[in-house]
């Protein structure tokens, strides 16, 4: 397997790996403050922790732990492309495309993220595409090359 990181576009035999650095710091560090300052907040509220029952003691860990896991699922969203096809990881789903079904990707100006655009056939409508949070807008000019280098492996695979 090989995380992207040089300028040349892998070798279509390779399991290639592309991830948003960007977005798995800053979900760790957002996580990592949140955790701490809820710990802060709860440890300065002396005599009032008392007045807190056991259930709402319960909603806000689970408050807390599912903002923590959306934002860590965000962050690690990936997009796996391997001899056989695509895997995209978005927050908490997990789509695999054959490389037949893979028209292309898009990234405009304007869009948050990468846009894989898939091919039609008898499940998927003509013109759909699928968002790829593992190439976001946010990594600066680092997602220009993830992308060209994603094309480059989508056109060695329809060669």
């Amino acid at each position: 397997m090989v995380d992207v990181t040089s300028a040349d576009t892998p070798a279509t035999g390779q399991t290639v790996v592309f991830r948003s650095r960007p977005a798995l710091w800053t979900a760790i560090i957002l996580s990592t403050v949140l955790v701490v300052g809820s710990l802060m907040l709860w440890n300065s509220m002396g005599a009032l922790q008392d007045k807190f029952t056991a259930p709402q003691i319960v909603t806000l860990i689970f408050f807390l732990l599912f903002i923590v896991g959306l934002m860590l699922a965000i962050g690690l969203s990936k997009l796996v492309a391997s001899p056989d096809g695509v895997t995209v990881r978005n927050v908490v789903s997990t789509k695999h495309f054959a490389w037949a079904e893979v028209a292309g990707v898009s990234f405009n100006s304007g869009d948050p993220w990468a846009y894989l655009n898939l091919r039609s056939d008898h499940e998927i409508e003509d013109g759909e595409t699928h968002m790829i949070l593992a190439m976001q807008r946010a990594e600066g000019e680092s997602v220009t090359e993830k992308v060209r280098q994603f094309r480059g492996l989508i056109a060695a695979h329809q060669a």
